[in-house]
């Protein structure tokens, strides 16, 4: 397990830059756990040596709701896999690719100012929340992140933004979850093609791995696909 939690302060993994000033001065992003950090970069490699014809990625981060807090992950995953199938009337479904993903859990203490707090929590949740802020004694906000790779040729992110729009409507994800995006271009997707944009890639899905937020209390605190 100590290798688990291996911490990696180096400004760059394999040639990619991870930690320039813009994160160095937000001071969010100060190491990385090297396990984590290994696991985003074979999943990225792995797709483009893959049959995928456009291997891209997109990073989700949401949170369950009190109820469903043990929801597994592996369900979620499957659910979702469910919904690249091709569907005909009278035909089986057949999977078009590999879904790849890796996962982790972090904890937040929230604030009022902060947008989950908005959001993502009920009234009477707002509350609570709001007095233990106040009482100097914040609550744990515990919320996945997520980097899936799809393939564009088969796939997009709006499909995984609807399948998680069904889990708010059942009550089994809160609201506010978010995909990120390309701070210029507004993409969600991260294309895995060329050195440039897996350089981008690296950067961006390395916040998965940051030591910042992460209760390595748990077992099991980050996992991906195999």
């Amino acid at each position: 397990m100590g290798s688990l939690r291996k911490v990696y302060s180096g400004t760059e993994y394999k040639g990619f830059v991870l930690l320039d000033k813009v994160r160095l001065q937000k001071g969010k992003v100060t190491a990385f756990y090297e396990s984590i950090l290994d696991g985003v970069y074979r999943l990225a490699v792995d797709s483009i040596n893959s049959e995928m014809v456009r291997p891209e990625a997109v990073m989700l981060s949401f949170a369950f709701t009190d109820d469903f807090f043990d929801y597994q992950i592996s369900d979620l995953v499957a659910r979702l896999r469910d919904k690249f199938r091709k569907v005909g009337k009278g035909r089986k479904k057949a999977s078009v690719f590999k879904l790849r993903y890796l996962w982790v859990i972090e904890t937040k203490y929230l604030t009022p100012s902060d947008p989950e707090y908005e959001v993502s929590l009920t009234r009477s949740e707002k509350a609570v929340f709001r007095s233990a802020f106040q009482d100097g004694c914040p609550l744990p906000y515990p919320h996945y992140h997520m980097v899936l790779i799809l393939d564009g040729h088969k796939a997009t992110w709006s499909a995984v933004r609807k399948l998680m729009q069904q889990y708010v409507d059942e009550g089994v994800v809160r609201p506010g979850f978010h995909f990120s995006e390309n701070w210029q271009s507004k993409k969600k997707e991260m294309p895995l093609i060329s050195e440039s944009e897996l350089g981008d890639y690296m950067y961006r899905a390395s916040y998965l791995a940051k030591t910042d937020t992460k209760d390595v209390s748990s077992n099991r605190f980050w996992s991906m696909s195999q």
